[in-house]
């Protein structure tokens, strides 16, 4: 263990002793490590002792007697570790694989500050290096090597290795961490709670002509990120992953990415984005929070605002995110009524903080939250009640700890819209024979129709189960009606300022529903599942829809769900309709068919006759002449 500390006494003394004690908190040894006396210099001791056969953890414990003054951490340097028998260091293993090490300050015997460090295999496992852990401790120790280095007394020979390893597994973090699109599998709170940590360490790297950093910071779209899932609600509200809730409020995100590009256009729209829900131009500027200092140092007053549909035309387009399996939506860029919605499978998973948000969905809109996800909620009360995911036998099942999880099938980007189409597999998340979900989401504006969204699942067993199809909004702004129409079992969803979610479920039979605890549930029994539901957003009259022979019609728009990825198409306009609920089933098809023939046949018959009728006229009229003929 290396230890760097400077102290600055200025009357009296200090001692640094480290301190072993057993399983049952019995102190059984202690070294003294170094004695402080007045000075300002940066010293460090490095100690190789074994460590007693009992001890179960170790404290550092740092006396000032007499002093006034203080003692400043610069480092406590703890390398990769696996065994007590490594005679260079004094940790703590743990059965849950952690390592701890503790130190005390105290002052004329009273406790002044209490620090831990813990390692667990965020920094043992080589391959997945994506925890937010890494990205804070490791980047909060490599500036503090780069600032104190070639400090006087400061041993930079050894801290030069150092910085070497932390280099190392800071460009691993990013590579593991981030996917293309700057998703982070732990949710927006903790990329915005890791990047101004990592941020500075990455800018001090390059300040120091350092580019280990360069390819990997600039390579997540965190821009495009934040340009399709920040709202511009006035209560800052984002879409949801991983364990965040959906209020976006965070510190130093949008400020601290303006520089991971150098595309003047990017940084325009990012600008436009910041000043309308952090900035100046926000119902309540917050900047970036508790001390705006980010905001100071990297936003870019020299650039001027351009809206995002101009500066970054990927913005106006569907974020495909095959690495991760995430996929966003936004309609446009104007106010609190954008539609915005975010699509989860999960394609692999690292270490970390993990939910289960296979298939989830998140949708705001016309200020309004329609779908959203528990955050931690789940992993400390096991309530369901927040999931917009389908949930089998009325759970969530989490992925496997497998890189390799669901995967996507199919995707198509629509020209001249943020929507598109989607197919993906996440069976081994489920752990189920299939678990395919197919979506269509078309943001072409009709009427009072903003966007429509079609969804095709399908779940296949070797075991029965009650497979639930939910839907989750925010009860303090919404409301559920459960109905029918036209042979189509409905929910309509209520939001703020006569805005509404209303849903049409197509193949009803055999399911169940319910809005208990202000929840959508669409729910079915079987080794087999099918959920075949379409979806529209607006404000304003709600639109009317009719059952057709593959699909709905929903005003002028047509959905096929055996074709959901040709987008919205009316492959026929025949509307069938009936009068029975849905709860009654009628071979509508059998009976119109059926019925067209047997009006058919009537025609028929009375058009013969009626030619029938013609001819013997005819034929009375001939005969005549011929008479009349014979007489002259």
């Amino acid at each position: 263990m290396t230890f760097w500390y400077k102290t600055w006494i200025v009357y009296g003394s200090g001692s640094v002793r480290l301190e072993f004690y057993n399983s049952s908190n019995y102190r059984i040894g202690n070294e003294y490590m170094k004695s402080l006396s007045s000075n300002l210099t940066w010293t460090y001791v490095h100690i190789k002792r074994p460590v007693h056969n009992y001890a179960a953890f170790a404290k550092i414990i740092i006396r000032m007697y007499n002093s006034m003054g203080k003692v400043l951490m610069a480092n406590i340097s703890i390398e990769q570790v696996d065994f007590w028998q490594n005679t260079t260091f004094f940790v703590s293993p743990r059965r849950d694989g952690t390592i701890f090490i503790q130190w005390n300050f105290e002052s004329n015997g009273i406790d002044v500050a209490t620090y831990d460090i813990y390692r667990d295999d965020h920094s043992r496992n080589p391959n997945d290096k994506a925890s937010n852990w890494v990205g804070i401790v490791k980047s909060g120790e490599l500036i503090q090597h780069l600032t104190l280095y070639g400090e006087e007394g400061y041993p930079d020979d050894q801290a030069e290795r150092r910085i070497l390893f932390l280099l190392n597994e800071l460009k691993l973090h990013l590579d593991h961490s981030y996917g293309p699109s700057g998703y982070m599998q732990e949710g927006l709170s903790y990329l915005a709670y890791t990047l101004p940590i990592l941020g500075p360490a990455v800018y001090l790297t390059k300040y120091m002509g350092i580019s280990t950093f360069d390819e990997a910071w600039s390579r997540p779209d965190w821009h495009n990120l934040a340009l399709h899932i920040i709202s511009l609600r006035k209560r800052r509200n984002s879409l949801q992953f991983g364990v965040s809730d959906s209020t976006y409020s965070y510190n130093g995100f949008m400020p601290f990415i303006f520089n991971s590009t150098n595309d003047i256009n990017i940084k325009a729209a990012l600008k436009w984005l910041y000043d309308r829900t952090m900035g100046m131009n926000s119902s309540s500027p917050a900047y970036d929070g508790k001390d705006k200092s980010a905001a100071l140092l990297y936003y870019p007053y020299e650039i001027a605002v351009q809206h995002p549909s101009i500066a970054c035309p990927r913005s106006t387009s569907m974020i495909s995110d095959n690495i991760d399996g995430f996929y966003a939506f936004r309609n446009r860029y104007q106010d609190q009524n954008d539609v915005l919605i975010a699509l989860m499978n999960r394609n692999r998973r690292h270490g970390g903080w993990n939910a289960n948000e296979t298939f989830a969905l998140s949708i705001i809109s016309h200020d309004t939250t329609w779908a959203r996800m528990p955050g931690k909620e789940f992993k400390k009360y096991n309530l369901t009640r927040k999931f917009s995911t389908p949930l089998i036998d009325g759970w969530p099942r989490e992925p496997p700890k497998r890189k390799k999880l669901g995967y996507t099938k199919v995707i198509r980007s629509f020209n001249g819209q943020g929507g598109g189409y989607v197919s993906i597999d996440s069976s081994v998340n489920l752990n189920i024979t299939l678990a395919q979900r197919d979506i269509l989401v078309d943001m072409i504006t009709r009427g009072n129709i903003d966007t429509i969204i079609a969804i095709h699942d399908q779940f296949i067993n070797t075991l029965s189960h009650f497979w639930h199809w939910q839907l989750s909004p925010d009860p303090s702004e919404t409301n559920i009606t459960l109905g029918n129409e036209n042979n189509l079992s409905t929910f309509i969803i209520r939001g703020r300022n006569e805005s509404w979610l209303k849903g049409w479920l197509y193949n009803y039979q055999n399911a169940t529903y319910n809005n208990t605890e202000e929840v959508l549930r669409v729910i079915k029994y079987g080794s087999s599942a099918t959920f075949k539901i379409a979806m529209a957003l607006g404000m304003g009259i709600e639109p009317v829809a009719n059952r057709t022979a593959t699909g709905i019609i929903i005003d002028d728009a047509c959905i096929d769900f055996d074709a959901l990825f040709l987008g919205l198409q009316c492959l026929t306009t025949t509307v069938i309709t009936s009068t029975a609920v849905p709860d009654i089933k009628t071979p509508l098809i059998v009976i119109i068919s059926v019925a067209s023939a047997l009006i058919g046949l009537v025609v028929l018959i009375i058009i013969v006759i009626l030619i029938r009728k013609r001819i013997n006229r005819n034929n009375r009229v001939s005969s005549m002449l011929k008479m009349k003929t014979n007489v002259n």
